[in-house]
């Protein structure tokens, strides 16, 4: 019974690790202009997730659909400050994503 127990729980193990999803979210985004959410092996049973941001003062969420095992789209986001990245309907760890206005990209060039 033991040996069952063990190459049971072997089993499961290796079969947790064959399907992790991965996101691909930026770091940093500009306040009104639209970047890319990749997630990519996701199981072919899931039709569609939930994505949400949420910062103190904001929330948005989307919902887009699951082609071919993965997700690619855009969003929008147009307030500034730091937000978190939920997912519902996978099993991905938040993420996190920093808003900044979009004028303070011209500022680098300017100063150079």
């Amino acid at each position: 019974m033991k040996k069952i127990l063990f190459f049971f729980s072997l089993y499961v193990s290796f079969i947790s690790t064959g399907f992790s999803q991965t996101s691909s979210v930026p770091h940093l985004a500009l306040q009104d202009i639209e970047f890319s959410v990749i997630i990519e092996e996701i199981p072919d049973t899931v039709r569609s997730i939930k994505i949400k941001f949420v910062n103190e003062d904001y929330s948005q969420s989307i919902s887009p659909t699951v082609e071919r095992n993965r997700v690619d789209t855009t969003i929008v986001l147009p307030a500034s400050g730091n937000f978190i990245v939920q997912y519902e309907g996978i099993n991905l760890s938040q993420s996190e994503v920093r808003v900044i206005p979009g004028i303070l990209s011209i500022i680098p060039p300017l100063l150079a």
